[in-house]
C-alpha cells in the first residue's frame, strides 16, 4: 500500500473504498431494521381519522375541522450499532509469511492489505448517521474507535503487531456493554483465523514468533494457545447470547495458514466452532474477492435475521 502518511494519497483511498462500500450496500439486501408505529396527527387530508381520538379532542376544545385527529402507519428505523473488528497481527502481513513459510509474499497481495481495504469500505459505506465504530487486535486489544478521518489512518499504517489475541477484542467489547446496547447490533469480524497467545517458546517452531516470552516447552505453549482460543469462543458464545449477529470473515488465500494448528485448534476448525455456536461465517478464497465476499456475508446475516431488502437505505447521507 503507498504511503498512508500522504494526505492526498489517503483522501484518494477513502474515496475509492467509499465509492465501492456504497456500490456494495446500495447492491445488498441489509438494511438497518425498521419497526412500524401507529402515529396521531391533526387532519391534513392523508391517514385515516382516528374516531375515538377525535370525539375527545371535540369535546375538550369544541367542534372544528382542527380538532379532527388522524392516525397512519410510519417506520421508526430501530437504533443500530455494527463494529469492525480487524486482525492488526504479523500473521495477516507478507513480510511475516514470507519469513515463516520461506515463500515470497508482498504487502500489496497479503491478507492484511484486502483486510484494510475492505474495513475501509464498510466504515465509509454506512450513512454516516449510523454507530459504526472499529476495534484492532494483535497480542493486544485496541479500541473500539469511532468512525473519523483519524482512525482510517490507523487502519491503513500498522504492518504486523505481534500475535493474535482475538480473545482481548471480545472481552473488550463485553466489558464496555457494547453487546448490551439497545437496538440492532452487528458484528464483523475480519482475521486470518489464526488464534494463538503470542508468546514464544524458544527452539520451538511457533506461528506467531513474537518477542514475547513464553513457556518452557511445546506442552506449555500448546496450554498457553488454548486456553486463548477457549476464551475466544466462550466470548463469541456470550455475544450470540445477546442478540449481536455476527459475521466472522476468515482470509484463507493460504493453506499453509488454514490448516495450521496452534493450540487446540486451525483456523478451519475454529470456523466449524463458530458455525456450531450459529455464526454467520464468510471465508476469502481470494485477496480479490475480499469485499465481495465480505458484503455477501451481510446479505446472509440480513436473510438470517429476517431483515426486509431496501436498496440505498444505509448509503452515505
Amino acid at each position: 500500500m503507498k504511503n498512508p502518511n500522504d494526505p492526498m494519497i489517503m483522501q484518494q483511498l477513502q474515496n475509492e473504498c467509499r465509492r465501492i462500500g456504497s456500490r456494495m450496500i446500495s447492491a445488498s439486501s441489509y438494511i438497518v431494521p425498521k419497526e412500524v408505529r401507529m402515529a396521531y396527527t391533526p387532519f391534513n387530508g392523508g391517514g385515516t381519522i382516528a374516531y375515538g381520538k377525535t370525539i375527545l379532542e371535540f369535546a375538550s376544545h369544541g367542534r372544528s375541522i382542527d380538532n379532527v385527529i388522524c392516525r397512519s402507519k410510519i417506520s421508526v428505523t430501530k437504533k443500530f450499532s455494527a463494529m469492525v473488528i480487524l486482525d492488526t497481527s504479523n500473521s495477516m502481513t507478507g513480510w511475516w509469511r514470507a519469513r515463516r513459510f520461506n515463500r515470497e509474499m508482498n504487502e500489496e497481495s497479503s491478507p492484511q492489505t484486502a483486510a484494510k481495504i475492505a474495513t475501509l469500505a464498510f466504515l465509509q459505506g454506512f450513512d454516516r448517521r449510523l454507530d459504526v465504530g472499529v476495534l484492532f487486535f494483535s497480542h493486544t486489544a485496541m479500541g473500539p474507535f469511532e468512525r473519523r478521518e483519524r482512525v482510517y489512518r490507523e487502519i491503513v499504517v500498522p504492518n504486523g503487531m505481534g500475535g493474535s489475541r482475538m480473545d482481548l477484542a471480545l472481552e473488550r467489547l463485553i466489558r464496555r456493554r457494547w453487546t448490551k446496547r439497545e437496538g440492532t447490533k452487528l458484528l464483523v469480524v475480519i482475521t486470518d483465523g489464526v488464534i494463538e497467545s503470542g508468546l514464544k517458546t524458544p527452539g520451538v517452531p511457533y506461528l506467531s514468533e513474537t518477542d514475547i516470552p513464553g513457556g518452557t516447552n511445546r506442552d506449555q505453549q500448546v496450554r498457553a494457545d488454548t486456553l486463548v482460543q477457549e476464551r475466544t469462543l466462550k466470548y463469541f458464545r456470550q455475544i450470540t447470547a445477546d442478540g449481536v449477529s455476527t459475521l466472522y470473515v476468515p482470509i484463507f488465500v493460504d493453506e499453509n495458514m488454514a490448516s495450521w494448528r496452534s493450540g487446540a485448534y486451525s483456523a478451519r476448525e475454529i470456523v466449524k466452532e463458530l458455525e456450531r455456536i450459529g455464526i454467520e461465517v464468510s471465508p476469502v478464497y481470494s485477496s480479490e474477492k475480499m469485499v465481495e465476499t465480505l458484503f455477501m456475508g451481510l446479505n446472509r446475516v440480513a436473510k438470517k435475521s429476517g431483515y426486509q431488502t431496501s436498496h440505498g437505505s444505509l448509503l452515505m447521507g
